[in-house]
C-alpha cells in the first residue's frame, strides 16, 4: 500500500511488526511479559488491569507485543495538536494491520504524556474476555455522543463507518477538538487532552490533571486500561477513582 505521505507500508504488517518486536527483545533493548488481567468495575465503569512485573522501567518496559511509536522526525512539542499527516499515518496504519490495534496520543501535560517530543503510540487493543472500552458504546457516525452511561468528565466520541478515508478521519477530528476547546471555554481554561482512535470510532478527553501523585492517567488509562507493577500500586488507583476520576477531565455537570 502507498499513501500520498511517500511512505510504503508492507502487507505483511502485523509480521514484520513481531518480528522486529522479538529481536529487540531478544538483543535485551526492550522488555516484555505477557501481562497478568484482572477486570475490576469501578462505579459502573470498566477497568481492566494489566499487571507486570517491570512495569516500572521507563520507556524501556512494552505492556504489548508489539508496541510502536510515531514520532516526529523534527522537533514538535507534544502540546501541539495533531496535524493531517500525523493522523494520516497512525489512520493508514491502523487500516494495514490485520489484528485490531489502537491508537492514543496525548495531548499537554495535564494528559499524562510521559515526553515533550511529539509522539502517538499504536499497539494491540486489549483483548480480554469481558471487557471493552467504554468510548465504543457511541452509536452515532453524524452525531458525536457525550453522555455515555456512567462517564463522570466531558468526552466526545463519534463512530467511523468501514471505508471512513484519512481526510474523513482529520474532518472528524478537527470536529471533536472543536467541541474540546468549547469544554475549555465553559471551564475557564485549560487546552490539554486524550485522543483515542481504533478503526470503529474516534475518542477525545479533554484532560485538567495527570492524576494525583505518581497514579498518572494517560489515553489508554482513561479508556479503561490501567497498567501496575504491583498490586499496591493497583490499590491506590481503586481507592481514588470512585472520588478522584471525574477530577482528571472536566467534570460533567
Amino acid at each position: 500500500m502507498v499513501i500520498d505521505l511517500r511512505v510504503e507500508i508492507p502487507g505483511d504488517l502485523d509480521e514484520q511488526a513481531l518480528r522486529t518486536f522479538d529481536k529487540l527483545l531478544e538483543k535485551g533493548e526492550i522488555l516484555f511479559e505477557p501481562p497478568r488481567t484482572d477486570i475490576v468495575n469501578i462505579d459502573g465503569i470498566q477497568v481492566v488491569f494489566l499487571a507486570c512485573n517491570d512495569a516500572g522501567t521507563i520507556q524501556k518496559y512494552c505492556v504489548y507485543r508489539p508496541m510502536l511509536i510515531l514520532h516526529t522526525t523534527l522537533f514538535e512539542p507534544q502540546t501541539d495538536d495533531l496535524n493531517h499527516r500525523d493522523l494520516a499515518l497512525a489512520w493508514v496504519l491502523l487500516k494495514a494491520y490485520k489484528t485490531p490495534q489502537m491508537v492514543i496520543y496525548n495531548c499537554g501535560v495535564e494528559s499524562g504524556s510521559s515526553q515533550g517530543h511529539k509522539h502517538l503510540q499504536i499497539f494491540p487493543q486489549q483483548n480480554c474476555p469481558g471487557f471493552a472500552m467504554w468510548p465504543g458504546k457511541a452509536a452515532s457516525v453524524d452525531e458525536i455522543t457525550t453522555d455515555i452511561s456512567g462517564i463522570p468528565f466531558k468526552h466526545f466520541v463519534i463512530r467511523l463507518p468501514n471505508d471512513a478515508s484519512v481526510d474523513y478521519v482529520f474532518q472528524r477530528y478537527e470536529r471533536l477538538l472543536n467541541e474540546t476547546r468549547k469544554a475549555f471555554l465553559v471551564a475557564g481554561g485549560g487546552s490539554d487532552y486524550n485522543l483515542i482512535l481504533v478503526r470503529d470510532w474516534l475518542a477525545l478527553v479533554p484532560r485538567q490533571s495527570k492524576g494525583p501523585g505518581e497514579v498518572m492517567f494517560n489515553a489508554a488509562n482513561i479508556a479503561g486500561l490501567m497498567w501496575t507493577k504491583d498490586d499496591d500500586f493497583k490499590e491506590r488507583v481503586i481507592r481514588m477513582l470512585p472520588g478522584g476520576l471525574a477530577e482528571l477531565g472536566i467534570p460533567k455537570g
